[in-house]
């Protein structure tokens, strides 16, 4: 009987192991996917709004990689978001 509460133990304590990995996958994936509809908000934003429209998107995007944690990504919006900037007199 000690026997199999220890089983039981060690594959409950695996499930939940399994499910929060689980869920800290689903969240990053969740981030990324935020990212991605962000950027093309951007593109959008490009293609038809004003500068101060385009640097507002950009800043969106920089600030979905940073919840992503996407190093590089970010610092690559960094500068997009930097020359939007300049587009619209703003720095």
């Amino acid at each position: 009987m000690k026997n199999i509460k220890i089983t039981l133990s060690i594959f409950g304590g695996l499930f939940i192991a399994i499910m929060l990995l689980a869920a800290l996958s689903i969240g990053s994936n969740v981030e990324r996917q935020v990212a991605d509809k962000a950027i093309e908000q951007y593109e959008i934003a490009r293609q038809h709004g004003t500068a101060i429209d385009r640097y507002v998107a950009a800043g969106f995007v920089k600030a979905a990689m940073l919840q992503a944690e996407d190093d590089a990504g970010y610092a690559v919006w960094c500068a997009i978001e930097r020359q939007e900037a300049r587009s619209a007199g703003l720095r």
